[in-house]
């Protein structure tokens, strides 16, 4: 978001005002996927060394 406020010549908190009123709604409609016919997990996360 910093290099968008740069960009823009804005405050970084302008910026993230604007994606949260507009991710917001997005991200909360449940039809935003549609049905699932499939779903893949990454294996590579199951197991962390350390």
């Amino acid at each position: 978001m910093s290099s968008v406020a740069r960009e823009l010549d804005c405050d970084w908190h302008t910026i993230n005002d604007a994606v949260i009123a507009y991710g917001t709604p997005l991200v909360e409609d449940p039809n935003r996927f549609g049905k699932v016919r499939a779903l893949g997990l990454d294996e590579t996360l199951f197991y962390r060394e350390g």
